[in-house]
């Protein structure tokens, strides 16, 4: 019991409550100085797009993308619709960790974007949990 630490079972909620709000703070906090900031910072975010093909409509693609974060962010702190925002959150972070791999960025924008991706999937998996507003909806 003690080697494994499974006495820690009691606070899996806890747990997936903090990586579940945490991954969604700096989401949400992450892309709000772009959305806030408008067309122009719309279309350096849809300009990732084109990392698997879409080489017009990036303006609308960046407000898409700054939507998603942005909301997507709030709806994983609060528990409410988790998978919806989790599974769209990690679809738009994978294309955005292939734009930068491709762009050559620095491995630190790659890495965030690529722990962004697989937390957020993570997150689109499993779901709220007990301490999430999802249940609710059931």
């Amino acid at each position: 019991m003690l080697l494994t630490l499974s006495f820690l079972e009691r606070f899996h909620a806890l747990g997936l409550l903090l990586i579940r709000s945490g991954t969604g703070l700096v989401l949400a906090w992450k892309i709000f100085p772009d959305f806030i900031r408008g067309p122009e910072a719309w279309v350096g975010q849809g300009e990732m797009m084109s990392a698997i093909g879409f080489e017009a409509g990036w303006m609308l693609w960046g407000l898409f993308i700054c939507l998603a974060g942005f909301f997507g962010g709030v709806a994983m702190v609060l528990g409410l619709f988790t998978r919806w925002a989790g599974l769209l959150c990690a679809l738009f972070q994978i294309i955005a960790t292939v734009y930068f791999i491709g762009a050559e960025a620095g491995m630190e924008t790659i890495v965030l974007h690529g722990l962004l991706a697989l937390l957020t999937l993570g997150i689109g998996l499993i779901g709220s949990g007990d301490w999430g507003l999802d249940h609710l909806l059931e």
